[in-house]
């Protein structure tokens, strides 16, 4: 293991809450690599040179130090890691020197096990993380023999069945105000995104649940085992409604959550994963306010959402493109027909709804037959209808998401 700058000077401050003396941590070349006198840092440590040829401790006394340039009484000794040295420390602590070394000595090679283990631990879970996002992300079928190696790796069971869910949030960000100096910026990113799953993984308190994060959403996978008298959705309504809660109690932002369903075993994962996709994007595209939505909820739209974009240019075009030349940019036929569908068909519902008179919707509903050939009141119409008012609004929210783009690259190369 190499003793980093970062990690040195996080020792030194450290040890300092503890003890006022001088502490300096020298490289395996005797270098001062951290100290709390930051003058000192580049220098080569004479003491440091000494231990790292006899790997014993070295005292300076007061005669000796008065020899040397920026030295003073003390002891410096070597840091051991795993059997081999990996740095030295020094402490200026006059006629202690001994004994405060020791214990400075040992406080650090404490602090650096600690470290190691931290590091190997985040490294497997690392690992871990980036395997089951390969699991969402990709098809089990394109990359069948590295998900057979990973689930042996990390001891997953194939044919362990989950419920899928994400959950998207709004203005998630992970700041870092450099109150630790230690921390680069990529650091404190993962830090923060592996204690916020820790704590919401805590709060739910699902057993072996998994939380992959990419950003600005988190996927939940929960194990469900099948019982006799086991009901699939009285476990999801209980889980969600559960998630719901540790959601609002942990961020000050919005969310929405994307119910996908069940995988049966982990090659479904990734279908799952994508129902749950549209679970969130569909209702987005419609305007639909609605914190959350399943898979099921939106099957109708998601397949309509699979045709070619001429496909459903063509038919929202044909069925209501008059429609709209009637409505003449007012929207009034289209707010009154998504009302209608909105409340089930229900005249009385619709009206209230708008807070038009019964009869004034009635005229509204029969012109809209009139003008499109299609009748809202008729159920093969209806569909008709549908169909194409939601295939209108994704054109809408699609080419309003291409302008977004536009623009922001506009006020990027500006």
């Amino acid at each position: 293991m190499k003793l980093s700058q970062e990690l040195a000077q996080y020792i030194i401050d450290y040890t300092s809450k503890i003890i006022d003396y001088n502490i300096n941590i020298m490289d395996p070349n005797a270098v001062i690599i951290a100290s709390n006198d930051s003058t000192r840092i580049g220098e080569t440590h004479m003491g440091a040179r000494k231990v790292l040829v006899t790997g014993e401790p070295y005292t300076i006394d007061k005669e000796e130090a008065k020899k040397y340039p920026n030295v003073i009484p003390g002891i410096s000794l070597p840091i051991h890691f795993k059997d081999n040295i990996i740095g030295v420390i020094g402490v200026g602590a006059g006629e202690q020197a001994a004994t405060i070394g020791k214990m400075i000595q040992s406080t650090t090679e404490l602090l650096i096990e600690q470290f190691h283990l931290k590091e190997t631990l985040n490294a497997e879970t690392q690992v871990r993380n980036e395997f089951l996002t390969h699991l969402l992300t990709e098809s089990w079928f394109n990359n069948e023999s590295y998900f057979h190696h990973q689930l042996k790796l990390h001891h997953f069971n194939l044919n362990q069945s989950y419920l899928v869910i994400t959950a998207e949030l709004f203005n998630c960000t992970f700041e870092n105000n450099f109150s630790n100096n230690y921390e680069s910026e990529i650091v404190h990113y993962e830090k923060s995104i592996s204690t916020l799953l820790e704590n919401i993984a805590y709060k739910l308190n699902y057993l072996h649940i998994n939380l992959v994060y990419i950003p600005n959403a988190i996927t939940f996978l929960v194990p469900y085992t099948s019982t006799p008298e086991g009901d699939k959705n009285h476990f999801m309504d209980k889980f969600v409604t559960n998630l719901d809660f540790v959601l609002s109690q942990t961020f000050d932002f919005g969310y929405r959550i994307g119910i996908g369903g069940f995988a049966e075993n982990m090659t479904q994962i990734h279908y799952r994963y994508k129902c749950a996709n549209s679970a969130l994007k569909i209702p987005k595209a419609l305007q639909r306010d609605t914190k959350i939505s399943s898979f099921t909820d939106v099957y109708f739209e998601h397949l309509l959402f699979n045709l070619s974009q001429k496909q459903r240019s063509r038919y929202w075009e044909s069925i209501i493109g008059k429609l709209l030349k009637e409505d003449n940019g007012k929207s009034m036929y289209l707010e009154t027909l998504e009302t209608f569908f909105q409340n089930d068909q229900s005249i009385t519902k619709t009206s209230a709804a708008l807070f038009i008179h019964r009869n004034t919707l009635l005229f509204r509903l029969n012109r809209i037959g009139e003008i499109t050939g299609f009748y809202p009141q008729h159920l093969k119409d209806a569909i008709n209808l549908y169909t194409a008012l939601t295939l209108y609004k994704l054109y809408q929210f699609e080419t309003s998401s291409v302008s977004d783009d536009i623009e922001n690259q506009k006020e990027i190369l500006l």
